[in-house]
């Protein structure tokens, strides 16, 4: 989920001379058990961004008849910092 958070990051951003780091895991919420699973959807957003860091939002869903069901839910702060690690940079 930390990977997927990553990716989102850097593509709000469109900057990959940036380096984005996980700030924290704000919380993760197991909604429902991963028992036998065929099919399983990751997807995630953007969902607050302050001056150099920003929350994404990551949700695990996975195939249950007749559709899909939100099985985990996650919020990650990243934050942006200048290619030597030394200081915060703005982003979009």
């Amino acid at each position: 989920m930390d990977a997927i958070a990553a990716s989102v990051a850097y593509l709000h951003c469109n900057d990959l001379s940036l380096m984005i780091v996980t700030a924290a895991v704000d919380r993760i919420d197991i909604l429902h058990t991963f028992s036998r699973i065929s099919n399983v959807r990751v997807r995630g957003a953007v969902t607050y961004v302050g001056r150099s860091s920003m929350e994404v939002t990551v949700s695990v869903e996975i195939a249950e008849e007749p559709g899909w069901e939100l099985a985990a839910l996650a919020k990650f702060i990243m934050v942006a910092r200048s290619p030597d690690g030394t200081r915060a940079i703005p982003i979009n």
